[in-house]
């Protein structure tokens, strides 16, 4: 889209001031259009709309020409999970030259390869520490806002299920017209609505995950379990047993909507012994005291603090 309006505002092409706006959006419909044949009627009024520019026709019959890679009717894929731009590519360069080399591009070959096996690398230990450790709140907020947009399924028997020789499929109502019934593959993390096509996490695959405790594979990671994945990936054998990332507060296996609230109650301090507590094992003493934010049931999270010995 960038590119398109670049080319609408250089005053080689002649394009006039009045006519720029009304050809960049109907060039903006063709390229959000969600079907081939919806895409294919946008790209005809754009036409139409463009005949006083032969210039622009001819610019947009060439993009036309490749719009399997840039047009959403053609890149509704799965594996690419809702993104449509190389927003991963981008994000990673970011970090890297704010996080790695700090902006400075004063360095020779030798002395990138050491920043990037040293600095890089204790980045990212520390990032993901950091998720393990329940100090990113954005994958609970995004499964909040998810949560609340699927209430409307208020019981399981809002939904069906369909099992096959291919899988497991359920079918989950739309909110607007409850007739309309949207599939969702939970061994794909996919779903059959506009968001869910292009494998993008949708409230009807959280209306599964809460309903039928599906694990689907794009669904935010707020469990214990991915928690604890993530501290296995960045220290290895040496990083604590599963317990340690378990909840403090829970005495049975927690469910899906015991794991996705964010809400922090005021702190209280408790006295653990070296049996009861996780990470007594990485001290001499027979106990310490911890700061444990705790609201009870399934709305409760906790923090540990600084340990006092």
């Amino acid at each position: 889209m960038q590119a398109v309006w670049r080319w609408l505002w250089d005053a080689n092409h002649a394009v006039t001031k009045d006519d720029r706006k009304p050809l960049m959006q109907a060039f903006r419909n063709v390229l959000y259009a969600t079907t081939e044949v919806a895409a294919e009627a946008c790209y005809e009024d754009l036409i139409q709309s463009a005949e006083e520019y032969p210039n622009f026709l001819l610019y947009v019959q060439g993009l036309w020409e490749r719009r399997e890679s840039w047009c959403i009717a053609w890149r509704n894929i799965a594996s690419m999970r809702g993104h449509h731009t190389n927003n991963y590519a981008e994000v990673t360069v970011r970090l890297f030259k704010d996080n790695v080399l700090t902006r400075c591009k004063a360095y020779n070959a030798v002395a990138i390869i050491d920043f990037i096996v040293s600095v890089m690398e204790s980045f990212y230990r520390n990032r993901l520490q950091c998720f393990a450790n329940g100090r990113v709140t954005m994958h609970h907020l995004l499964m909040e806002k998810l949560q609340a947009r699927s209430k409307y399924i208020t019981k399981k028997s809002d939904m069906r299920v369909v099992t096959s020789e291919e899988g497991t499929v359920y079918l989950v109502p739309s909110e607007d017209n409850r007739q309309l019934m949207y599939e969702v593959d939970a061994a794909l993390g996919v779903c059959s609505c506009p968001s869910g096509m292009s494998g993008s996490c949708c409230k009807h695959q959280i209306a599964v995950f809460k309903w039928f405790n599906e694990s689907l594979p794009n669904v935010p990671p707020v469990t214990d379990a991915a928690r604890y994945t993530a501290a296995r990936l960045a220290l290895g054998d040496d990083a604590p047993s599963a317990q340690f990332y378990s909840s403090m507060t829970a005495t049975d296996e927690p469910t899906s909507t015991q794991l996705v609230s964010v809400h922090v109650l005021p702190s209280s301090t408790q006295t653990l012994t070296a049996g009861e507590c996780p990470c007594a094992a990485k001290f001499n003493t027979d106990t310490h005291h911890h700061t444990v934010f705790t609201g009870g049931g399934s709305s409760s999270r906790h923090f540990i603090g600084r340990s006092s010995h």
